[in-house]
Parts: structure tokens; sequence; C-alpha cells
């Protein structure tokens, strides 16, 4: 099980919950660090890229768009 939910709508906005309850938790430790602005921004930006990629990858796209 890699934490991916399995037979649901990608369409569905209660699918990306989760998803977006585990970025929100990635980002969380780093709220009260010392970190300048610019460190923030890498920081988010890796998250928010790389999460959302991943389960995406598992989905199956639409025939037609």
């Amino acid at each position: 099980y890699l934490g991916i939910p399995i037979g649901d709508n990608p369409i569905k906005l209660i699918m990306w919950r989760s998803i977006l309850d585990n970025i929100i938790n990635k980002l969380a430790p780093w709220k009260n660090k010392f970190i300048s602005m610019a460190g923030r921004v890498c920081i988010i930006n890796s998250v928010l890229t790389t999460l959302p990629l991943y389960f995406i990858s598992f989905s199956r796209c639409q025939k037609k768009w």
C-alpha cells in the first residue's frame, strides 16, 4: 500500500483531500523555523511539485478531453 487512493474518481474533490493534508503536514515543521523567505519558497516549491505528480502518475487519463 503506497498511500494512494485506488478506484476513486480523480475528478472528485474528496479524493484530493488526503493529498492536500499530506502536503500541509510536510510543510508544518518548517512553520516555526528560522528560514529565509527564499528557503521557504524552495521547500514549498519542492513539496508542491513532487507530491501531486507522484499521486497523479497512478491515475488514468480520460480518452476524451
